[in-house]
């Protein structure tokens, strides 16, 4: 009787034991697909942006334009519906703060590029996040043929904004150099 007394014991242990190994691999495999998700994510954007680039390289060599000559869609010039508003809506810089402080994980808004900790009592930009850059937002109304009031809408919607530090707005170093747009 002692033997099976013990192996009563032992089995209830062993099978906690087992429950909390399956669990573990359950969360290992979960945070190894989203690894694996993010690496091809990653390679498509660099497919992207070779192709993007070879595109660019063929068009120079064929035309001797490139995108600083006039010969992207992108730089063109536009109708004055889709010129550049000269500000924000009211609240729309106060929301674009906010939901940076509520998107960090210590509640401090961050430059994206400097990763230096930012004041909202300081200067800062309304940077553009990559894919919604200002020109590709114009080509795109453009193209689409929206009117001034929607063009405006969509200038001021917060989700495409966050904090930068005038300097690494300026620099233009955080922006997504292909011609995806993320916008409608």
């Amino acid at each position: 009787m002692g033997k099976i007394s013990k192996a009563m014991k032992i089995v209830p242990r062993s099978l906690k034991n087992l429950e909390k190994l399956t669990e573990e691999v359950g969360e290992a495999t979960t945070r190894a697909e989203k690894a694996l998700q993010r690496a091809d994510r990653t390679a498509q954007n660099a497919d992207k942006t070779a192709a993007t680039a070879n595109k660019a390289a063929s068009k120079v060599k064929k035309t001797g334009t490139g995108a600083g000559s006039g010969g992207s869609k992108r730089t063109g010039k536009y109708p004055t519906t889709y010129k550049r508003p000269s500000g924000y809506r009211k609240g729309v810089r106060d929301q674009v703060w906010a939901q940076a402080e509520a998107g960090a994980k210590d509640g401090k808004v961050r430059d994206p590029l400097t990763k230096q900790v930012m004041s909202k009592d300081e200067p800062w930009d309304m940077g553009h996040k990559p894919g919604h850059e200002f020109r590709k937002h114009q080509a795109s109304a453009a193209e689409r043929g929206i009117g001034r009031k929607q063009f405006l809408d969509e200038h001021n919607d917060p989700s495409h904004y966050w904090p930068e530090l005038p300097s690494s707005n300026r620099s233009h170093q955080g922006e997504d150099h292909t011609d995806d747009y993320f916008g409608p």
